[in-house]
């Protein structure tokens, strides 16, 4: 697959090379979450999760570009730095992106888990009366992305991820918030829940991507990719970590 660019336009392929990119960088930090959670390192496996479903979230956005060069749009390299770089809500972007691939959760006493829970529930209601009515019900990321839900998920993503990753100071309290502590007790099974959405994300998302579900086109050219990179495996759940 050559990585060309026609003046100041993006190629489709080059494209597409990005989006994998992103989806392999999203193992390699989802793998490392895996194995900080089997170490008990559970502040910093939560951490590494939401950065993995930043960098899915990124692939999504590249994806969506990838849909526009196809339909013989122009993109071009400043297109291509907002999708990976928004110039505003940074982190909440990329993780309100990757969340077209929620699935059902557990609830729990933090506010993710809770929202998690509520759109999961929320997806397959909508799933379902689809189904009932003889329609598609494969792409519903209009519908979750209308969800003001998403957004307010999207911005708890982005503060647990500032909270496991770095010391702070409590002005009211007087008090230094420690990543380890962030969460209480509940770190562990948030760890747990954050590490299971993306995995449920990356396990299927690049399959389906090479067996033709978004399109003939871009399996094609992904399959036809002799470069393209092995993506890291990860453990399914319960294999080696519970």
């Amino acid at each position: 697959m050559a990585a060309t660019i026609n003046g100041s336009s993006i190629s489709a392929n080059t494209l597409a090379q990005g989006l994998w990119y992103a989806i392999e960088q999203c193992g390699v930090l989802l793998s490392n979450a895996v194995n900080l959670y089997e170490q008990a390192q559970f502040a910093s496996a939560v951490s590494l999760a939401l950065l993995a479903n930043e960098e899915f979230g990124k692939s999504r956005n590249l994806l969506d570009l990838w849909d526009e060069a196809e339909k013989g749009n122009s993109i071009s390299t400043a297109a291509v730095q907002e999708a990976m770089h928004p110039k505003t809500r940074v982190h909440q972007k990329k993780q309100a992106a990757a969340l077209v691939g929620l699935s059902a959760g557990v609830a729990m006493g933090t506010e993710i888990g809770s929202l998690l829970h509520q759109l999961a529930r929320s997806l397959k209601e909508i799933r379902d009366a689809r189904i009932a009515k003889g329609e598609q019900a494969e792409n519903l990321r209009d519908e979750l992305l209308a969800d003001p839900r998403v957004q307010q998920l999207a911005e708890a993503l982005k503060n647990a991820r500032e909270r496991v990753l770095y010391v702070d100071f409590d002005s009211s309290n007087r008090a230094w918030l420690r990543p380890r502590d962030a969460f209480g007790t509940e770190v562990k099974e948030l760890a747990w829940l954050v590490i299971v959405q993306v995995r449920n994300i990356y396990a299927n998302v690049p399959g389906n991507l090479l067996q033709g579900t978004h399109g003939a086109k871009l399996a094609m050219e992904l399959n036809s990719w002799a470069a393209r990179p092995v993506l890291p495996s990860v453990p399914e759940e319960g294999q080696h970590w519970n």
